[in-house]
Parts: C-alpha cells; sequence; structure tokens
C-alpha cells in the first residue's frame, strides 16, 4: 500500500446539498472529528468491513467501468486482512461513504496524472454505488482534506481558509436515526418537476445558497443569516419530507423566532443537520432521542 497508516476525515457540506447536481455553487469542509484507516487484524466488530466487502464485490463485478482501479490488488489487501477502520457514522451525510472511496482511489489508483475534474468524476462514478447518483465532491473533498468551493460555472478551487471561520456558531443536530441518500435523491428529483418548486428553487433557494457561501467566506456571520434563514424555510416548505416530523415545529421555531436556523447536512431525512445559533443562550430544547454537538 502506499499510505497504509493516512487518515480518512468526513466531510460536511455546509451549502449546496442536492442543488449542487443541478449547477449551484457548493462548500464543503474536512470533518476532522471522525475519521477512519486501513488496520489489519480482526475487523469482525466493524460494520464498515462488511461495507467494504460487499463494494470490492461490486467493484469486481463491473471491472470494465473502473479501468482506473487496480482491483485484483484491492481484493488481495483485503484477503490479506486490511480492512477499513471507520468511526465516521454511516448514513449520518458526512462522508461515510467518501472517506471509503477516497481511501480505495488514492491507494489503488493506477492513474496519477489526471486534473481534478478527472479525479471528480471518477470518484463520482465510484460512489455512485452507495447513492445512485454521486457528484464526486464528497470523496473529493475526503481525499485532499482541504475546503472545497464549487463555483457557479463548475470549477473547482480549494480554500486557504481555516475549517474553524466556517465552523462559528454552528452545531451539528443528532436526529438519532439514519438518512437514505438515494431516495432523498430520487424525492428532489420528484420535486424538481413541479413548476412552482422549480421557480421557487431559481428565484429563492439558489440566489440564497450563494449569497451564503459568499459570506462563509469573508467570515462575515451576520451577512450568513439572512441567506440561512431562507435556505431553511425554502427546505421546510418545499422538502418536508427531507426533515424528520420531530423537527418540523423546532424548525419553524427558529424561523419565526430568529433565534436559531436549521437546514440540511446533506442530503436529509435524517441523520445529522446544521443548527446555525449566534449565542448559545438560545439553543433550543430538543425532541427525544436528538442532541446537539458543538462544533468548535
Amino acid at each position: 500500500m502506499r499510505k497504509p497508516d493516512q487518515k480518512y476525515y468526513g466531510k460536511l457540506m455546509l451549502f449546496g446539498e442536492h442543488t449542487v447536481n443541478i449547477g449551484s455553487p457548493a462548500l464543503l469542509i474536512p470533518f476532522r472529528r471522525f475519521e477512519a484507516r486501513w488496520m489489519q487484524g480482526s475487523h469482525h466488530t466493524n460494520p464498515s468491513h462488511q461495507t467494504l466487502y460487499q463494494y470490492i464485490e461490486f467493484l469486481a463485478q463491473h471491472q470494465s467501468q473502473f479501468p482506473w482501479l487496480h482491483i485484483p490488488l484491492l481484493k488481495s489487501f483485503v484477503e490479506k486482512g486490511w480492512y477499513f477502520h471507520s468511526h465516521i457514522p454511516q448514513n449520518y451525510g458526512i462522508g461515510s461513504s467518501g472517506a471509503l472511496v477516497a481511501a480505495i482511489y488514492e491507494q489503488f489508483s493506477v492513474q496519477q496524472s489526471i486534473s481534478l475534474q478527472e479525479t471528480r468524476q471518477q470518484l463520482g462514478m465510484m460512489e455512485s454505488y452507495f447513492h445512485g447518483n454521486s457528484s464526486g465532491l464528497d470523496p473529493l473533498c475526503c481525499l485532499y482534506q482541504k475546503p472545497l468551493l464549487v463555483q457557479a460555472d463548475k470549477q473547482i478551487r480549494f480554500l486557504d481558509i481555516p475549517e474553524a471561520q466556517f465552523l462559528q456558531s454552528l452545531w451539528l443536530l443528532d436526529s438519532g436515526q439514519p438518512s437514505s441518500t438515494s431516495s432523498m435523491v430520487a424525492y428532489f428529483n420528484r420535486q424538481m418537476l413541479s413548476y412552482r418548486f422549480y421557480t421557487q428553487l431559481n428565484t429563492v433557494l439558489l440566489p440564497a445558497v450563494d449569497q451564503a457561501i459568499k459570506a462563509a467566506i469573508q467570515g462575515d456571520g451576520k451577512q450568513v443569516e439572512i441567506p440561512l434563514s431562507k435556505i431553511s424555510s425554502f427546505q421546510l416548505e418545499y422538502l418536508p419530507q427531507m426533515i424528520p416530523e420531530p423537527l418540523h415545529a423546532l424548525w419553524k421555531q427558529g424561523i419565526e423566532s430568529g433565534a436559531y436556523v436549521l437546514k440540511l447536512c446533506g442530503s436529509g431525512g435524517g441523520g445529522f443537520f446544521l443548527l446555525h445559533a449566534a449565542q448559545s443562550a438560545s439553543l433550543p430544547d430538543l425532541p427525544k432521542g436528538m442532541r446537539l454537538i458543538s462544533l468548535v
């Protein structure tokens, strides 16, 4: 292996979930609280091993679709007792599949000199096994471990900005239930067939995403609040199935009071959500079984 001790972290998509697939900007950062790495030895208690085994079988069965991977070498290493030991929660929207794809790509890719866009495309094809459709951004962020900006012209650049700048006033809300990215992607695509949804998406959501990203990059927490509230309101009104029912009242209360704002973190439907509150005293009481995790 090239880097057997390499750590792979989760990711947070701060803005652009779902809409990045239709051309909007997006902002992702590595999430270093959860990590994964290749290990050798006993793996029976780690759920990611079964995921890895099934994924390798898929890659082997579709080897012609992934000519940049040395799949026989990957299989050989797993047979020798190597496994992917991951502390990144699965089905929670913070990059468990992205980290696995990045780790396989980095260790077993036979192509070294390709563009960033080609890397993204290849990673997206690999991650589509897990989600049905992948932008490739999650594994790209996990691979390079830098804040990543997707611009409106689809160009990608890494940001030389401390990750802590993006985490101020943010909490993770653990919904206590897993999410299904593939079903949420299908739900979003169905909503796109509605003329009213499509119109509001273009006139309200996409401009708000763009404004929020610009404010976040500038480190202007005050300016991010207005577009963030618009994103939250849009998601509650037009994408209610992406929000667990016990969170609906809390979501609405935050919008109306202005004390805090909730938004999707990843595909939605469960897993983690992002909560923005300028003051910790404004944090709400959560439904039973849910908890807040500070990001700073």
